[in-house]
């Protein structure tokens, strides 16, 4: 209520050329939410926006919990008083192409992770916020709530499709995705609750279903989380469909891992096929993403080189993997 009161006020004596900067740096989903929400109720719209590195990067709250390296610059106008309710395909598409315009340059300076996310809120609210309400076909109301969550998917597809080297992203499970963009951003040391939340809540995932029996992360130290590393997983349905349907690429990719190291050439082939892997151009390019992300001496790393090798036919056509092949990994996980 506070800071919807501010900018209302604030909105309230700016003339027709007048500018307001509001500057923001938080990680929290809800506190995003508030700020666009008084934006747009206090009837600004914002015509510009950078994220600055103005914060320390070991900066560390009363709470004692990180936050973002970047602070996200936001230039407000008054919203012209005829704006009237936008049309939500319309403003999708110009939060697209404007979005994917600043994230080409956002990806090229270095900033990642939460900070990747977040600045790209200010170009996709160019669009949204010159409405004072948005609505879909149906009249339904496209939220601030929907619009951020809306942001979240753009990033995170643009951002991997930079990590499957241009490669689409169609067909891949949410689950892998989460994978991929959490091992990006944090490779496998521990990641802060927060932030795991946000990439989840990207993509429509629960948290504690990530981290369950079934899951890819595991609690670190109080509440913070890392990925479990492929030998960590260890229940004996990995890489099975699920009952429900769906059987995500990385649990796959754990299980091949698992089945190679185990000599069992034989039953790799077997399931691959099975599950129409072994044909899958999304699946091997995964598996290639993970490689490029794994220390140059680990275990895994090793492992994937040979069964991307063998997967994609680099050996002899029809020739299996030999015994000596299958265990020369190096000692390092």
């Amino acid at each position: 209520v506070g800071m919807a009161t501010a900018f209302a006020n604030a909105a309230k004596v700016l003339d027709a050329n007048g500018t307001m900067v509001v500057v923001f740096a938080n990680k929290e989903p809800d506190a995003w939410d508030a700020l666009v929400t008084s934006l747009i109720s206090a009837g600004c719209t914002v015509t510009g926006s950078w994220p600055i590195d103005t914060e320390r990067t070991a900066k560390v709250g009363a709470d004692k919990a990180a936050h973002l390296s970047t602070s996200v610059w936001l230039v407000c106008r008054r919203r012209q008083a005829n704006a009237g309710i936008g049309r939500y395909k319309a403003v999708q598409r110009e939060m697209e192409v404007r979005i994917a315009e600043r994230l080409r340059y956002f990806w090229d300076i270095g900033i990642s992770g939460p900070d990747f996310v977040w600045a790209a809120v200010g170009p996709a609210l160019e669009s949204y916020s010159r409405y004072r309400e948005v609505r879909r076909l149906d009249g339904s109301p496209f939220t601030v709530t929907d619009f951020l969550r809306e942001v979240r998917r753009l990033v995170t597809d643009f951002a991997l499709g930079r990590i499957l080297h241009g490669a689409s992203t169609e067909g891949l499970d949410e689950v892998t995705r989460y994978y991929l963009m959490h091992r990006s951003s944090f490779g496998l040391d521990v990641a802060p609750a927060g932030e795991c939340i946000l990439l989840a809540q990207g993509y429509d995932l629960d948290l504690n279903d990530l981290r369950n029996v079934k899951g890819i992360l595991t609690t670190a130290s109080g509440s913070d989380l890392r990925l479990l590393e492929w030998d960590e997983r260890k229940r004996d349905d990995l890489g099975m469909p699920d009952p429900a349907g769906g059987l995500p690429f990385i649990d796959a990719l754990h299980r091949s891992m698992r089945l190679w190291t185990a000599g069992d050439a034989g039953k790799l082939r077997e399931y691959l096929d099975q599950h129409g892997l072994q044909q899958s151009e999304l699946f091997w390019t995964v598996a290639q993403a993970v490689l490029e992300m794994s220390e140059p001496k680990a275990r895994a790393r090793t492992l994937l080189e040979s069964i991307i090798a063998w997967g994609r036919g680099k050996q002899a056509q029809g020739t299996a993997p030999t015994q000596a092949s299958l265990f020369t990994e190096g000692t390092q996980s």
